[in-house]
């Protein structure tokens, strides 16, 4: 076997096999457009939808992103011309209660099959 032909079997048994990274993109970009469509129903108390939220995004995700909270606050009262409330329970708030709520059920659901389903919030937009 020359060196070549054995240089080439190494490649292709040993390399690692990768995914192809445009690919790795558009199931990405496909999975965030998913996540981006579920958050009305998560905000309106939709168990199934934060299941698979829950499912498509790690705990961790979701904590960080919640991290930002003041953030979102001051840039949607800057948009709209008015003081940040940030005491105020904002749609945030209630996405990161449900999908909190849904997290522990299914870790829960893992150790006791027959788990109550967790009791989520409902967004209601304040009137002014």
């Amino acid at each position: 076997m020359s060196i070549k032909s054995r240089l080439r079997h190494l490649e292709r048994n040993i390399k690692p096999k990768r995914k192809d990274p445009v690919q790795e993109w558009r199931e990405r970009v496909k999975r965030n457009e998913e996540m981006e469509s579920l958050e009305p129903a998560i905000a309106e108390g939709d168990l199934q939808a934060c299941i698979r939220y829950c499912q498509l995004c790690e705990e961790n995700v979701v904590d960080r992103t919640f991290s930002y909270r003041n953030v979102y606050i001051k840039v949607a009262a800057m948009n709209e011309g008015y003081e940040p409330r940030y005491e105020d329970e904002t749609g945030i708030d209630v996405w990161y209660h449900n999908l909190k709520a849904t997290y522990k059920y299914l870790k829960e659901k893992v150790k006791v099959p027959k788990t109550k389903e967790p009791v989520l919030k409902v967004w209601q937009s304040p009137v002014e």
